[in-house]
């Protein structure tokens, strides 16, 4: 009997050895796919990599300005001493900051290869398409979905138009790698009987450990968005599991799988609450109606934003924002996979259940998610009380669009891979023609989700990024290194908002193209630097120059973009008549600059 075994063991190791090659092929196919659909989207080689994607001076500059803090001083993004001159910058106010690690640590690493800052950045977000890929097949293949339909899936979920909108502007929201994960954790949280059991078999049970894993990297990546959705996801399973087998122990499973993402979001969080204790709080304040204005709506799920040369999505298109305020709601665009996905999970809720197992399906649990994702972030939802009478720091619950993206997308993949198996397409013909029509579906999914334009800018931007590049640098190889500048206008940081042309951190771009000079603007706002600025920024210009250079400050810095036209022709004749002499810009003309003589 003992060559019984033996065979028998050759074949499951054999059988093993085939399904690693096959996951390692599905795995290859899936980057190939994801490098084709870059290549194409991006316009490659036409597109050159180093070139801005964004650069407008909003959230963009603020992911740059991380890009730079990261390369230089204590190499993280918690201080600085080249920015809020004279007194340096410390940004433990803003604490969802903290709970971006992972991303950042991506961009340190990309930084070991570059000093150039767009590029970094650019190296990073073509990075996480293949992580968030990678994820989202992972999910899709632990639920049970066949390669063939997981690669697909995970490839659509990866080009979403939630991701091309916050690619950069929002990155830490386009770094959405880990949501695959969260829904992962609440379909182990659904089927998986011994998953975080309390006792002596607990560490010996591995995959407790990836849970421990998968909160780690969830509590670092999303600024709270992510991991506070994935926590309440989690409650919602739990409390369902609870009611439908009327045992009390998958409360404690779930108590003990979101503990660990609020522990490590708390450890996160530990430098900014010393910092806040021993300086005083100064939290950033959100307005009673933010939840409401940045709620997510369903129109906006599922009406496509390109037109398609149809006139009646043309007139809703050019009427809708002159109603509703524009928001960056309508980033949550589905797209026509995960739009058809979605509307399976809401009318799903009507079919009826036949069977017991029922209970423990995993599509059962993406229609009470779905469902309660809905309820939870729509328009005056359950997320407008939370923020009205709980917390106001979570307004921007449209976020929640690219969990609802995964659910529908693993919906459909789910139901592929149970109608290949099911009996009416026993008949190869008839599996062939239903995967055709799949495939045939992605690809005109990713093409809806795809923005035509995605680099159209980038000539220009690129033009304007070497303007800037240039003049910052002519000022750092006439000055002396730690040298500071005055910069005007005044503007609070962060979140200072638009003023005229400029806008919310177009004044980092001194600091983003300088390597040793010091500047006024990026002072934690409400802190004692930042009303020093405001104060100097009051003076009378011959008062403000002589305490610039009583401070030792070597110049005044001014982006003319804050000012109308008249306002900024007369502050630049009274600096000039101050100073005596008249100031070198940039070749755009944007930027200006006075050195003390």
């Amino acid at each position: 009997m003992f060559w019984e075994e033996g065979e028998e063991e050759e074949e499951i190791l054999d059988s093993r050895i085939q399904n690693i090659k096959k996951e390692g092929f599905s795995v290859l196919i899936l980057f190939v796919l994801v490098f084709i659909v870059l290549f194409l989207s991006f316009g490659f080689p036409e597109y050159n990599i180093s070139m801005p994607i964004a650069y407008n001076g909003g959230d963009d500059f603020s992911v740059y300005k991380n890009a730079k803090m990261l390369s230089e001083g204590s190499g993280w993004i918690s201080e600085t001493q080249r920015l809020g001159a004279p007194y340096g910058a410390e940004y433990h106010d803003f604490m969802p900051d903290a709970l971006m690690n992972v991303d950042n640590l991506l961009i340190k690493f990309f930084g070991i290869f570059t000093d150039d800052i767009i590029l970094n950045v650019n190296l990073t977000v073509f990075f996480l398409f293949f992580v968030i890929a990678g994820t989202a097949y992972y999910a899709l293949r632990q639920m049970g979905v066949r390669n063939d339909f997981a690669v697909m899936g995970a490839v659509t979920f990866d080009f979403m138009y939630y991701h091309f909108m916050r690619m950069i502007s929002h990155f830490s929201l386009g770094a959405y790698e880990f949501v695959p994960l969260s829904v992962l954790l609440c379909v182990w949280l659904w089927k998986d009987e011994k998953l975080f059991v309390y006792g002596k078999e607990f560490f010996r049970y591995k995959k407790n450990y990836l849970v421990i894993l998968f909160a780690l990297l969830i509590a670092n990546n999303g600024i709270a968005y992510y991991a506070f959705f994935t926590c309440m996801f989690l409650g919602i399973t739990g409390v369902s599991r609870t009611i439908k087998e009327k045992k009390f122990r998958y409360l404690a499973k779930m108590c003990g799988m979101i503990a660990p993402i609020v522990l490590f979001m708390a450890v996160s969080l530990i430098p900014s609450l010393l910092y806040q204790l021993k300086n005083g709080f100064l939290l950033t304040s959100r307005q009673i109606g933010d939840s409401e204005l940045y709620a997510m709506k369903l129109i906006q799920l599922l009406i496509p934003y390109k037109d398609y040369g149809i006139q009646k999505l043309q007139d809703f298109h050019s009427e809708y924002y002159k109603v509703f305020t524009f928001t960056e709601a309508f980033m949550s665009y589905l797209g026509l996979v995960a739009g058809l996905g979605f509307l399976f999970l809401l009318f799903a809720i009507l079919r009826k259940r036949t069977k017991e197992s029922d209970n423990k399906s995993i599509l059962t649990l993406l229609v009470e998610l779905n469902v309660f994702a809905v309820l939870f972030a729509t328009m005056g939802g359950f997320s407008s009380i939370f923020a009205n009478f709980v917390m106001g720091l979570i307004r921007g619950v449209n976020r929640i669009s690219i969990f609802i993206g995964f659910f529908s997308i693993a919906a459909l993949c789910i139901v592929m891979t149970t109608l290949v198996k099911h009996e009416f397409v026993r008949f190869k013909r008839a599996k062939g023609i239903l995967y055709v029509l799949f495939v045939v579906f992605v690809v005109l999914g990713l093409k809806d989700q795809i923005p035509d334009h995605i680099t159209g800018n980038s000539v220009v931007y690129a033009e304007e990024r070497a303007s800037d590049e240039e003049f910052i640098q002519s000022i750092e190889r006439q000055l002396p290194a730690g040298a500071m500048i005055y910069q005007l206008p005044y503007h609070p940081y962060p979140e200072g908002g638009p003023v005229f042309d400029l806008a919310d951190y177009h004044l980092l771009i001194g600091y983003l193209y300088s390597d040793t000079l010091r500047w006024s603007y990026g002072g934690s706002k409400g802190r004692e630097g930042d009303q020093w600025n405001k104060e100097m920024s009051e003076k009378e210009m011959p008062e403000m120059v002589e305490a610039l250079k009583k401070e030792g400050f070597a110049g005044i810095y001014l982006d003319k973009r804050a000012y109308e036209e008249a306002v900024f022709d007369n502050i630049y004749n009274v600096i000039n008549v101050c100073l005596g002499y008249e100031p070198s810009h940039s070749k755009n003309e944007n930027l200006y600059f006075w050195k003390f003589e």
